[in-house]
């Protein structure tokens, strides 16, 4: 049993790669991206395995055996609250402790005037990303971390520890469930580190979409700069987490970056000369990543792409929350939007799979 479960794996890696890599496979592989909804299918509720990451790996271990899924997320409820609870971030919300138990983890950001960075401290954040977000970021984010020059106390010098342990708990974990996804299932584990442009991070965690939207227009130069300087760092970030083996790629989120939340004339001049390098230099080592990308946008984003794309594995991603589901007659957006947007990348997929099936 345990050799035709790895000849399955094997199967299984292989075809994930040659899709990747543009190659034809002997199937289209099948990749969910599934978070709240293996819990809901194993029995859990979001707040069991967004507060116990052992809930959270054995619903998708049991979706991957269920459902014969050629690769899968480790856990795509990936906000452990063991983790965050012990540094004390106030930018999640939390099932069963601020939000409903029955609701997945939310992202919660400030109103704009009290954006964890201020549109005057674009210069700090350019001479030195690591010591601004140490020094200024980490306090306004953690409920326990004291701010630089005030006292520190007890709770402040215990988040670092209990985060320190925390971290390389759920880290480590990780090897043992992209073990059993093998052993048990067969199933490849689809992504391996993390990668978010420059202009991503300053619209999620420091100035915050709105304040971020005020400031391509008043100080264009200081959000551009400062791309640059997130540059080599977000870099570093992603092929410190990369695939060794150099064949499950890179997690690539795309977030607000992108039409409609921005024009293409911004898009053009702050995302993508700050994001095209970075995915070069991971191109220089052989590494692929995969996107997932809001289907509001994306043909327009896609025809931007002007480089070889043969490391970039694009996924369409329809997210659960009533707020991101915009493609559909009876929500948001419009027929002509659906027919001409998201219907004309999805289909081919859709009958593909089933043909496949």
């Amino acid at each position: 049993m345990a050799k035709d479960m790895e000849q399955l794996y094997q199967q299984r890696l292989k075809r994930y790669v040659a899709a990747m890599r543009n190659e034809k496979s002997d199937m289209i592989p099948i990749r969910p991206f599934v978070a709240e909804f293996t819990a809901k299918y194993a029995g859990y509720t979001c707040q069991e395995v967004t507060h116990d990451y052992e809930k959270a790996f054995a619903a998708a271990r049991k979706c991957a055996a269920d459902f014969d899924w050629d690769a899968v997320v480790s856990n795509m409820v990936y906000v452990w609250t063991g983790l965050t609870e012990a540094i004390g971030l106030k930018y999640y919300g939390v099932p069963g402790i601020s939000i409903p138990p029955t609701t997945g983890f939310q992202y919660i950001e400030p109103p704009e005037e009290k954006a964890f960075m201020k549109p005057d401290e674009y210069d700090q954040l350019i001479e030195d990303p690591t010591g601004f977000l140490y020094n200024v970021w980490l306090p306004r984010v953690s409920a326990d971390v004291s701010a630089m020059g005030q006292p520190t106390s007890f709770r402040n010098n215990l988040s670092f520890l209990k985060g320190g342990m925390a971290m390389l708990t759920y880290f480590n974990a990780f090897g043992k469930q992209n073990e059993l996804l093998r052993t048990e299932s067969g199933t490849v584990s689809a992504i391996a580190g993390i990668l978010k442009a420059p202009f991503d991070i300053i619209a999620d965690k420091l100035r915050g979409y709105l304040g971020l939207v005020t400031d391509v227009l008043e100080r264009p130069d200081k959000v551009l700069a400062a791309c640059e300087a997130l540059m080599p760092h977000l870099t570093h970030v992603a092929l410190s987490g990369a695939d060794p083996d150099k064949n499950v790629p890179i997690g690539y989120w795309m977030h607000r970056g992108c039409v409609p939340f921005f024009s293409m004339e911004h898009f053009k001049r702050f995302y993508w000369p700050t994001f095209k390098p970075i995915v070069e230099e991971i191109g220089h080592t052989d590494t692929r990543f995969c996107s997932t990308l809001k289907a509001t946008g994306t043909p327009i984003w896609i025809r931007s792409l002007n480089f070889q794309t043969s490391r970039l594995f694009i996924t369409l991603t329809m997210a659960t929350s009533s707020r991101s589901t915009k493609f559909s007659a009876k929500n948001s957006a419009s027929v002509a939007e659906f027919q001409i947007g998201y219907w004309p990348l999805e289909r081919p997929l859709m009958c593909a799979i089933t043909a496949r099936r």
